[in-house]
């Protein structure tokens, strides 16, 4: 049987492609300060106590140039391009050498946090690698949304235009999720609680860092065993839902628990959606359905309305009766 929430996953396509326009080795978007060293990005960083971004690229790369001229300029890119110190790295510059192989830019089997604990991939750009002022790495993430088609017999490419806003907003989203995670690396550097694990964990299950989520999750649980600091409801909530594909009966049941313990949660909505998944995953369609069309509505002031659980609860909803399944 596959899995209902396959169904969801977004596909993120990285393209290796040659050829293409050459990009200047620092400027790489107007208005926004590009620093051309990683020492001067570190001396920014410890000034301003932002993060920082290296985006790591190749000058005659489609998919680098391609975002280059598209979507690092674009408005909803650019407000979290400014919450970074920004590191330009083109990975054929001689003078990013030591840092390229320090940080497996632009070399095969490049381990990629962002698709898993165990994972390997072959060397893909763009990069996007974020640090601390010390140069650790906090995190890092490949490619893009693809946004343009390219002719196999001539190499050129064509861009899609109404796929451009939404490979924009991928990359805003996740880069704010880097974001949020290098806040919370920090924070957990000073301020180790309860309640930053069980946000970190959430974090990092949204990224598919699954085994280092359950890490955080139950770190929190025990440090928040009676739920004083409302950590331990959050994080055993997080661990059910990545205990979904694995055992959906028990997960449902908790779930039905979690809305009796906790009525007043802001996170109901997320348990009725992730009830439908359970329902779906057990091949009750018509019990998942039947949540699932309690997202459905028109009326504004209804929780659902403007709800991120709506938008994914339809699209569960829409792949089933496709199917036939409801």
């Amino acid at each position: 049987m596959s899995s209902p929430c396959n169904w969801l996953t977004a596909t993120i396509t990285c393209c290796l492609l040659s050829l293409g326009a050459i990009v200047p080795a620092v400027a790489l978007t107007k208005d926004l300060p590009w620093h051309p060293s990683p020492e001067i990005a570190r001396a920014h960083s410890a000034a301003s106590g932002k993060p920082i971004l290296a985006f790591a690229y190749q000058a005659r790369h489609r998919a680098c140039a391609a975002t280059i001229q598209y979507l690092l300029p674009h408005e909803a890119v650019v407000p979290m391009l400014r919450e970074f110190e920004l590191l330009a790295v083109d990975t054929q510059d001689p003078a990013m050498r030591d840092f390229c192989l320090r940080h497996k830019l632009g070399i095969d089997e490049a381990t990629n946090p962002l698709a898993g604990d165990h994972s390997t991939v072959q060397a893909v750009l763009p990069v996007y690698l974020v640090l601390s002022a010390q140069g650790r790495e906090l995190c890092r993430d490949y490619g893009q949304l693809v946004f343009y088609t390219v002719n196999r017999k001539t190499r050129e490419f064509s861009v899609i235009p109404e796929q451009v806003p939404v490979a924009a907003t991928a990359l805003a989203t996740r880069l704010q999720q880097m974001l949020e995670l290098a806040q919370l690396e920090q924070q957990l550097q000073t301020n180790p609680s309860a309640t930053v694990h069980a946000r970190m964990g959430n974090l990092l299950m949204k990224l598919g860092r699954h085994e280092t989520a359950r890490y955080h999750l139950q770190l929190a649980m025990r440090m928040d065993a009676d739920n004083a600091q409302g950590a331990y409801q959050d994080a055993h909530l997080d661990m059910t839902i990545l205990d979904i594909a694995e055992d959906a009966q028990r997960c449902l049941q908790q779930l039905l628990d979690y809305e009796q313990r906790y009525p007043t949660s802001a996170r109901l909505l997320e348990v009725r959606y992730y009830k439908a998944v359970c329902h779906a995953a057990l091949e009750d369609y018509k019990s998942a359905g039947r949540l699932l069309q309690t997202f459905e509505t028109a009326d504004k002031n209804a929780p659902e309305y403007a709800s991120p659980w709506t938008t994914l609860a339809l699209t569960l909803l829409q792949e089933m009766r496709d199917r036939g399944l409801y």
